[in-house]
């Protein structure tokens, strides 16, 4: 709602707004800032949403693009997670945790990185408890059938720390030339310059896990080792 009402302000030309107001909105809306009584979210609505979220039989799930929720039976969504992890051409199982290899083996890679003395310094591991990564679903409400869009959370894992790092290290080699933020500045862009032409949409389905990894490590790589970066 604010930032409907902000865009409104900025239509009018009344106030000037940063391309990643909405995304910054959004981290904000998560975080307590003290206590406060919503006007929107009554205590009626609050033991609503209790009741519903008790529901046996019944999954509520956020839908994908969209702040609004999604009731499916658990069965007919469970199905639908399960033909996902399905398809052996993106997805191994496994017959056993392997958490425990993995903590001393990337440990003992970040010391042998650390021992070169080079600018890039790693944090190594923690003698700590880390578990597996887990998948939930968003609803695609938008879409025939309402397919589930897979989320794989990897904050558990004994490699999620070294991702956030290696991704800092990263991103600045990683083109940006036509890259957008979000659907919002591509709409400003149509809205401002007013392109001749066809604008078409293309969809890659399951686009994360049909990227080539070790192509794209190659790529980023090339990039690294030629230091092109990304202005």
């Amino acid at each position: 709602m604010l930032f409907d009402d902000i865009r409104m302000l900025k239509d009018n030309k009344k106030v000037i707004t940063t391309d990643t107001l909405q995304a910054e909105l959004l981290t904000e809306a998560g975080k307590k800032h003290g206590i406060y009584s919503s006007t929107i979210f009554t205590p009626r609505l609050k033991e609503v949403a209790k009741e519903l979220k008790n529901l046996e039989g019944v999954t509520i799930r956020k839908a994908n693009k969209t702040i609004t929720c999604m009731f499916r039976p658990t069965q007919k969504f469970m199905n639908k997670i399960s033909d996902i992890f399905s398809d052996d051409t993106k997805f191994q199982r496994l017959t056993r945790n392997t958490e425990e290899d993995l903590t001393p083996k990337e440990n003992k890679t970040i010391t042998a990185i650390n021992a070169r003395r080079v600018s890039v310094h790693f944090a190594k591991l923690q003698v700590t408890f880390y578990g597996l990564g887990y998948d939930y679903g968003n609803v695609k409400a938008h879409k025939l059938g309402n397919p589930l869009r897979p989320v794989i959370s990897q904050i558990p894992t004994p490699t999620y720390h070294l991702a956030k790092r290696l991704n800092e290290l990263l991103t600045q080699y990683t083109p940006s030339n036509y890259s957008l933020q979000s659907s919002a500045d591509f709409l400003e862009i149509i809205k401002t310059t007013q392109p001749d032409g066809i604008i078409a949409s293309l969809d890659v389905e399951s686009l994360f896990t049909s990227v080539p990894v070790d192509n794209t490590i190659e790529m980023k790589l090339d990039r690294v080792h030629k230091n092109i970066r990304t202005r």
